[in-house]
């Protein structure tokens, strides 16, 4: 039997249980969205999160230089994302609440600490569930859970073939002066991609019609991301697309077998 957190320390095991929550979180904090504009064709919905994941880690891979366009861009939508999501599409949010971001920026621009790499990630994650509830808003959720699979399928593919470590080491080399860095959430001495909080956000608007559903996966999006982390080796990089994937698919699977168990009318 291999060796739990093989090469973590204390600090690290803490590290990956808060990031394993965090995309829990994100899972959950979408409420039901809301139609907010034309429907997006099925094939566009199942097509454009794969495509924009492959062309945005291929763009950095073979262009590292573009990774500072990357930060600055985020520096601008993650927080006016987060501000929308606390506004219309997270659980509990009204309009008025949206200035609760400035605070997050402020901490996230002046502390270089934990509570700076803490607001950096609530805001993420915010920003997340913005995106992730603008897409089920305007498209079928069979076709944006088949996307969520195909982006956790391209990325164990792009991992093993080094374009999310080019791409990951392109991000983490970006400079922009004192700015805080939203393109890549970090924490202690942990990374975790930008796409891989936005499958948690996608995945929670989708479930968001089915509260109970929209829990299960997020608490399976928890734990199937600590069993990967406990499993690997302390520096490794890890696909944290599939954990959420894996919670979708299981979901799938119970919702199938629950109604197969529904007997039919006589």
């Amino acid at each position: 039997m291999p060796a739990l957190f093989h090469g973590y320390g204390a600090v690290d095991i803490s590290t990956c249980t808060a990031l394993a929550v965090a995309q829990g979180l994100t899972v959950v904090l979408p409420r039901r969205p809301r139609r907010v504009g034309p429907r997006i064709p099925r094939s566009w919905a199942a097509a454009l999160p794969p495509a924009a994941f492959t062309a945005t880690v291929a763009a950095l891979a073979l262009r590292p230089s573009l990774g500072v366009a990357v930060v600055a861009l985020a520096f601008v939508l993650v927080p006016l994302l987060g501000a929308l999501a606390i506004a219309a599409f997270a659980r509990g949010g009204r309009p008025q609440a949206a200035l609760l971001v400035l605070p997050l920026l402020l901490v996230a621009a002046i502390d270089r600490g934990l509570p700076g790499e803490l607001a950096i990630l609530a805001l993420v994650m915010l920003s997340c569930v913005a995106l992730g509830s603008l897409l089920a808003a305007s498209a079928r959720g069979r076709d944006l859970a088949l996307a969520a699979m195909l982006v956790a399928a391209l990325d164990l593919v792009l991992l093993h073939a080094g374009g999310i470590r080019a791409a990951t080491a392109a991000l983490l080399d970006a400079h922009l002066g004192e700015i805080p860095d939203f393109a890549q959430p970090v924490l202690g001495s942990m990374t975790i991609g930008y796409g891989d909080f936005f499958i948690a956000g996608l995945a929670g608007a989708i479930a968001a019609r089915w509260p109970s559903r929209q829990r299960a996966i997020a608490a399976g999006t928890t734990a199937f991301a600590l069993v990967q982390y406990a499993l690997s080796s302390s520096g490794e990089l890890l696909p944290s697309t599939l954990p959420v994937a894996v919670a979708l698919a299981a979901a799938a699977v119970a919702v199938r077998v629950a109604r197969s168990r529904v007997p039919s009318p006589a």
